[in-house]
């Protein structure tokens, strides 16, 4: 799955942004159409694990969510989108801001619950991974 949202434009649920207008000045994040955003990509991917749950095939299923980019900082409509706070800088910047992003991996049997790990990982990584696990070869280049 590749969900588009929280880029730009900004627009989240506006029933759902309503609720995070009671952000307060001095807060780090003031952006309430982001926070719709999130937590509709959050609602998004439960609907997602319950469906695996209902095949019946969450137990065999590695569910791997990561971002592409680092938050955008600057303004959308005259507001500020996110702050990346305490990483410098954001999307486009070759700054922490702009390159690190989180990583979420499940996989049963694996991965335990509320485990970190501090290992660095590069998406380039995902490619032979997931082939290892599914057991494929993947493109091979074959003499004539």
């Amino acid at each position: 799955m590749s969900y588009y949202t929280v880029h730009t434009p900004i627009e989240g649920k506006p029933e759902i942004a309503s609720l995070y207008e009671k952000i307060h000045p001095g807060m780090i994040h003031q952006n309430a159409h982001y926070a719709a955003m999130h937590e509709t990509l959050d609602e998004n991917v439960g609907r997602l694990l319950q469906k695996l749950e209902d095949e019946g095939i969450e137990d065999n299923t590695v569910v791997i969510l990561t971002s592409d980019n680092g938050g955008f900082i600057n303004k959308y409509q005259e507001q500020v989108v996110t702050s990346n706070t305490p990483l410098r800088s954001g999307k486009g910047s070759l700054y922490e801001g702009g390159i690190r992003v989180p990583l979420i991996i499940y996989f049963p049997g694996v991965t335990q619950e509320g485990s970190q790990s501090d290992q660095s990982v590069h998406t380039a990584d995902f490619y032979p991974t997931i082939l290892e696990l599914a057991g494929l070869d993947g493109n091979k280049l074959h003499n004539s």
